[in-house]
């Protein structure tokens, strides 16, 4: 059902989309005969261990995001199923990029199937085919585009195309250069960006690179009202790379003012991994946020700070919330604590694992 295949053929399906919105004229034939080559996104890690709920499925949990009706979401939930090499993951891959609309999801699924070393031959075969029956020089392009891509020149070129899709794989590509250029070059884009889409691999390119000087950038841009709450998420996934006392201050206003629920649960997980002290008193706070997925999160991240006076408060806390997704992360994150009068209460409570 499914067979290997190379960076090459994964890189000619990357390029279709972009071809797609630019064919007809000459104009993007004209640009790929200069010698340009194969443009492709950076084949991004995640650690999901990171940031998702413990106890639970997470190959159901990211096959469920897979289907949000968040881009973000969908595109995070892509990234992250590129870790998991298995039947169900492969085939909700497939599935959801025939039903996909967004060009970035796309381009993600793609990476992550080419991660896997799998594809859907069918899925390879009707993208090439209905390519290469429209035109005989889109086929010409394509086969330029199948040349090693690897000049950082052409790619800050790339930057300021007038394609959306080619300044997105331009900035996915520059990730792979560990330079304080290009990160300059990233951060400059990215303040007269107006594609969301572009904006959010931006983003990601930067955190990738590393480079503290794109930390502050970023959090000016977090902290603009006119900042939409993907591009917020977007940003805080990346502040998650800089473990810093500046970026933990940041996050803990975000859990204070942010009208996002994902963009405040994220913002909890990441403190309770920094784990700076100054974050232990906003996350108690939390757990009276409205949303019961925050409150989960602000639980978890509490285990950070665990001790004897912070498990009794949440044992008082689990008589009075209510809520039974809550009171099971409380139990775990309890039982990872292994106080011996907290485990005594635990098992009055029966909740004892």
């Amino acid at each position: 059902k499914y067979i290997p295949t190379n960076s090459k053929a994964v890189s000619l399906v990357l390029a279709f989309p972009l071809l797609l919105v630019m064919g007809g004229g000459g104009g993007i034939f004209n640009y790929l005969g200069r010698g340009s080559k194969r443009v492709s996104c950076a084949n991004p890690t995640r650690d999901i261990d990171k940031y998702l709920p413990k106890g639970g499925d997470k190959i159901a949990i990211l096959i469920e995001d897979l289907n949000s009706g968040i881009e973000e979401v969908r595109a995070c939930a892509a990234r992250n199923l590129g870790n998991y090499k298995e039947d169900e993951v492969i085939d909700a891959l497939n599935v959801r990029f025939l039903k996909e609309i967004s060009p970035l999801v796309k381009s993600i699924i793609l990476i992550s199937l080419d991660k896997l070393e799998v594809m859907d031959v069918g899925l390879l075969e009707r993208v090439i085919e209905e390519s290469s029956s429209d035109d005989e020089d889109l086929c010409d392009a394509a086969n330029k585009l199948l040349e090693d891509f690897n000049n950082k020149d052409d790619l800050f070129e790339c930057l300021i195309s007038p394609c959306c899709d080619v300044r997105a794989f331009g900035a996915g590509r520059l990730a792979d250069y560990k330079t304080e250029d290009v990160a300059r070059a990233l951060l400059k884009i990215l303040e007269i960006e107006d594609s969301h889409y572009v904006s959010v691999i931006i983003i990601e390119s930067l955190a990738e690179l590393g480079f503290d000087i794109v930390v502050e950038p970023l959090i000016k841009k977090l902290e603009n009202k006119d900042t939409e709450a993907g591009m917020r998420f977007a940003i805080v996934e990346a502040l998650r790379h800089f473990k810093d006392i500046r970026v933990a201050r940041v996050l803990i206003e975000r859990l204070r003012k942010d009208s996002n629920d994902r963009v405040r649960a994220l913002s909890a997980e990441i403190l309770g991994e920094f784990g700076f002290e100054e974050a232990r008193k906003p996350l108690i706070k939390l757990l009276h946020d409205p949303c019961v997925r925050v409150r989960i999160c602000a639980v978890k991240a509490l285990g950070t700070f665990m001790d004897l006076k912070l498990a009794k408060m949440l044992l008082r806390y689990w008589w009075v919330q209510g809520n039974e997704q809550v009171n099971i992360a409380i139990k775990e994150t309890l039982a990872e604590f292994g106080d011996e009068e907290v485990f005594a209460h635990l098992k009055e409570l029966r909740l004892a694992v």
